[in-house]
């Protein structure tokens, strides 16, 4: 009964009233891990990363994600990879968000989510472009941007466009090897790519 009020209170973007509602869900499990208890513990960091608690956000969405991962529900696994990668970014852990990311990539390419899986890509290439890897930053970005056409039925879908231009971006920070060489200086990375 709390989920599902929480799942309300969220619709209606009461965000505060869904965390109290998941956390007293929360309360009322059973002892044993069940797919119940990754529901609500995904609900519940959800709700945190709505509400800007990254740091709850992240423990809960990896509580959920060991226990989808223990009753081989990859596909819901994968999607607390992604918001646990997404709280990382928030928090600046840009490794740590990098190996969630990652960690969505391969989950998603496994049980053929392409949504996760571009979504990941697109998230991969943020997170490296924050961290001045623009080649690699560059890579993920053109693979999510063809995941994301084959996944399209409208080829100039928003999301193609903003991962469009999240390319279009990396490519002009990414120095020429003359620039480099004449000039010896490090690039900065002037705007951050927010993490999607």
């Amino acid at each position: 009964m709390y989920n599902r009020l929480g799942l309300f209170y969220t619709s209606v973007c009461k965000y505060r009233c869904a965390k109290i509602c998941f956390e007293h869900a929360k309360e009322n499990l059973p002892d044993e891990d069940n797919i119940i208890t990754a529901v609500i513990l995904q609900n519940l960091g959800t709700a945190c990363s709505l509400l800007r608690e990254f740091k709850e956000a992240s423990k809960y969405q990896a509580q959920a994600a060991k226990i989808y991962g223990k009753f081989k529900e990859e596909e819901q696994q994968g999607h607390c990879f992604l918001n646990r990668g997404y709280a990382y970014s928030q928090l600046n852990m840009l490794e740590e968000a990098k190996d969630a990311f990652l960690q969505a990539s391969l989950v998603a390419a496994r049980c053929d989510d392409k949504m996760s899986e571009w979504q990941a890509q697109e998230s991969l290439g943020a997170v490296e472009a924050n961290l001045n890897r623009f080649d690699r930053a560059r890579n993920h970005l053109e693979e999510a941007l063809y995941a994301a056409r084959l996944h399209s039925n409208d080829k100039h879908s928003k999301s193609c466009q903003r991962i469009f231009l999240k390319l279009q971006q990396v490519v002009r920070l990414i120095p020429s090897k003359r620039m480099t060489e004449e000039l010896k200086t490090e690039v900065h990375f002037i705007s951050p790519l927010p993490v999607a």
